[in-house]
């Protein structure tokens, strides 16, 4: 099946993952081969994930999470 580049859009966050069924991760492979604008967005998406796989979270403490909690509450009170 034939992609345009506005689907392949919406497909990009998922076959960065590969998070897409095989069917349109080949299709979303297929057009990237021949679309190089898709390519370079595709390029982003990889090197955004790379980027959060390799953060580590930040230390919290107690306090942390009880000023969350206090947050919450204020905010659905």
């Amino acid at each position: 099946m034939s992609m345009h580049c506005e689907r392949v859009e919406q497909l990009l966050p998922l076959y960065a993952g590969d998070d897409l069924p095989v069917c349109e991760q080949r299709d979303v492979g297929a057009h990237l081969g021949a679309c190089p604008a898709c390519e370079a967005l595709a390029g982003e998406y990889r090197a955004l994930l790379d980027l959060a796989r390799g953060a580590t979270a930040p230390e919290a403490d107690d306090a942390f999470y009880v000023g969350i909690r206090e947050a919450v509450r204020a905010e659905i009170a």
